[in-house]
């Protein structure tokens, strides 16, 4: 049985309602699944790995039920569509009232909005304070000049405060992420390089 179309159910965090006339033997496999996530050693976060162990642990359990899927649920546990649907059921219900579960979840969740942090090496030109919000230049290795808005504390940003007429012409690594913005001049959202670090070189 092929359980890879199940993994990116649980990875989704399912919380739409199911309508089913079988509510206890819904909760009955939720509570079963979380018994069996209970017992292993499995780390709170939904990496590649775990959400194999997680998708295995639900194979027996389908096989145990399997008569009263069918007859409750109205899916047929030989047909790889049907499991598909009863891995959105146990992840509904696991999600809910499984514990260790529900924070393996909220993990996916956290670590999905964390932002990637780039980086980029090149030449301090000079900074601008007088919008809302202050941004930097740094012309590139090509000579490109680049924008880094400066919207938040970072790590190095004391460099710029103090005195930073003396950093032009220095060399730095800059650590950015991108964030979306929207811009009244061109009526849509574009992408700014946001700083998240600056080192002198």
């Amino acid at each position: 049985m092929n359980i890879r179309p199940i993994l990116t159910v649980f990875s989704l965090f399912l919380l739409a309602p199911v309508f089913t006339n079988a509510q206890s033997l819904q909760k009955k496999l939720g509570d079963e699944f979380c018994k069996e996530l209970n017992k292993q050693n499995i780390e709170e976060n939904m990496s590649e790995a775990n959400l194999q162990k997680i998708g295995m642990l639900m194979v027996p359990i389908a096989g145990k039920y399997s008569e009263e899927i069918k007859k409750e649920l109205g899916l047929d546990m030989n047909s790889q569509e049907d499991f598909t649907k009863l891995g959105e059921i146990i992840g509904q219900e696991a999600s809910l009232n499984c514990p260790k579960f529900r924070r393996m979840v909220e993990t996916m969740v956290e670590q999905s909005t964390v932002q990637t942090i780039e980086s980029l090496e090149g030449t301090f030109i000079g900074i601008e304070t007088s919008g809302s919000f202050a941004f930097f230049k740094v012309k590139d290795a090509a000579g490109i000049e680049k924008k880094i808005w400066w919207m938040e504390k970072f790590k190095g940003s004391e460099l710029l405060t103090t005195n930073p007429a003396a950093m032009k012409g220095k060399k730095m690594v800059v650590r950015y992420f991108e964030k979306e913005m929207y811009s009244p001049s061109a009526k849509d959202y574009v992408k700014m390089k946001v700083a998240a670090g600056i080192e002198i070189q």
